[in-house]
């Protein structure tokens, strides 16, 4: 059996909101997906997730969004 997947995304939304993208290692099929978790943090969860490559798109609602932000992953 798979383990739980964890990805937070820490962020601060005075400077840009930004949203987040799970997909699977081809990078064309989406997986999960936080647009609206919080306002300084996106959050997905996998659960039964096997140790597989995934691809994690970061992107900025606007094209004028240049923000830092942390990317924690946890899991398989």
């Amino acid at each position: 059996a798979g383990q739980t997947l964890s990805i937070d995304l820490d962020y601060f939304h005075f400077d840009g909101n930004l949203e987040m993208e799970l997909y699977e290692g081809d990078g064309q099929t989406l997986i999960d997906f936080s647009f609206t978790a919080g306002p300084d943090f996106e959050s997905v969860e996998l659960e039964s997730a096997e140790p597989a490559r995934y691809c994690i798109r970061v992107f900025g609602v606007s094209r004028f969004v240049q923000n830092a932000y942390t990317l924690s992953v946890d899991g398989p």
